[in-house]
């Protein structure tokens, strides 16, 4: 008489269950790094738009109107419109350019407590020169 039973031996449940185990561990470390790195693009865009509006509203007010010296956002810390109640800083500062006539701006602004900075420099001409 011979066993023709047909089934999974308890080794092979013990591979299966390892293999799935490790499979999932994988799973939840990629979704935890791409939920991360989520995060941190959208804080980068948030911070790009946000130095960006500040150049566009310094050069907007014309050469005339730049002094130099380092400012600091009366909002801060601001949230992704500018408006205060974030956890964004932004500060800016302004300096002699690098020829007769310029003026550098350089906009930074900085988030989670200042472990991520994002920074943009640009010069304005004075017309008159």
């Amino acid at each position: 008489m011979t066993n023709s039973q047909r089934g999974f031996t308890l080794i092979e449940l013990i591979c299966a269950m390892l293999i799935l185990t490790v499979c999932l561990l994988a799973l939840v470390q990629m979704t935890t790094h791409s939920i991360y790195n989520n995060t941190w693009g959208s804080d980068n865009v948030i911070s790009t738009r946000l130095a960006q509006n500040k150049i566009a509203q310094l050069k907007s007010g014309g050469y005339a109107a730049l002094a130099t010296g380092n400012y600091t956002d009366a909002n801060n810390p601001i949230d992704a419109q500018g408006n205060a109640g974030g956890y964004y800083t932004r500060t800016w500062s302004i300096a002699t350019g690098p020829t007769t006539g310029t003026m550098q701006i350089t906009v930074t602004i900085t988030w989670r407590g200042g472990a991520h900075q994002t920074s943009f420099s640009t010069l304005m001409a004075n017309p008159g020169t």
